[in-house]
C-alpha cells in the first residue's frame, strides 16, 4: 500500500490518510493520484461523529453541492464534494464503510485499507462516475440541500447529516475542523483545513 497524494502541492503536510494504490487510470494530471484532492448536518444541535469501537471520530468536514468551477478533481471536471474528518486523536479504519444520500443505496465504499489519521481528511468527488477513480460516488449532490448517510463495514448507520440549500461555489463546514460550530467558505478548502 503506498499513499496517495493530493493535486495540491501545498496541502502536502496534511495528507495522513492512505489508499490502497490505484491503477494508472485513476491519476490525474501530472501523474499525481487525483482522487485524494476526499455531508453536513444543519450545524443545530449536538456534534455528531462515527467510530469504529476504538474511540475513533469520523466527521463530517466539508460539503460543497453546487459547484460551478471554483475547485476541479484530477480529470478537470467541477463536481461536488464531501469531506470527512478524523476528530480526537484515533487513527479512523474505515474500510468497507460507505456514503450514501440514500438510504437503500451505497452510494460511495471505501476500500479494504482505508484510514483517516486523527486530524486527516478525506475527499470524495460526489460526481456519479464511480468509474473516474475510487474516491469518485455513484451519486450527486443537491444544491437544494439533502441528508448524506455513512454505515461501518457492518452495515449500521453511524450517522445522517443534513445540510440545507446551498448558493453556487460556497461550501458548508465545520471551522475549526471537527468543531460543533457550522459555517460557509466563500472560498472552499477541499482536503484543507477549514481554519478557525
Amino acid at each position: 500500500m503506498r499513499p496517495l497524494l493530493l493535486p495540491f502541492a501545498p496541502l502536502l503536510p496534511l495528507l495522513t490518510w492512505a489508499l490502497p494504490a490505484c491503477s494508472e487510470a485513476d491519476r490525474g494530471p501530472g501523474g499525481v493520484d487525483e482522487d485524494t484532492a476526499g455531508p453536513g448536518d444543519s450545524g443545530q444541535g449536538a456534534d455528531s461523529g462515527a467510530g469504529h469501537g476504538d474511540g475513533a471520530r469520523v466527521v463530517l468536514n466539508e460539503v460543497l453541492a453546487s459547484n460551478e468551477g471554483v475547485v476541479s478533481d484530477g480529470h478537470g471536471d467541477a463536481d461536488d464534494f464531501i469531506e470527512l474528518y478524523t476528530a480526537g486523536s484515533v487513527t479512523a479504519e474505515i474500510g468497507g464503510w460507505h456514503l450514501s444520500d440514500d438510504p437503500g443505496k451505497i452510494g460511495w465504499a471505501a476500500p479494504e485499507g482505508t484510514i483517516i489519521a486523527p486530524g486527516g481528511m478525506l475527499l470524495i468527488w460526489c460526481d456519479g462516475q464511480p468509474d473516474q477513480g475510487v474516491l469518485h460516488a455513484a451519486f450527486k449532490l443537491s444544491a437544494d440541500g439533502e441528508s448524506v448517510l455513512l454505515w461501518d463495514d457492518h452495515g449500521q448507520e453511524l450517522w445522517s447529516e443534513a445540510f440545507g440549500p446551498q448558493a453556487p461555489d460556497v461550501s458548508y463546514g465545520r471551522a475549526p475542523d471537527g468543531s460543533e460550530h457550522w459555517t460557509t467558505f466563500a472560498a472552499p478548502t477541499p482536503g484543507a483545513s477549514n481554519g478557525e
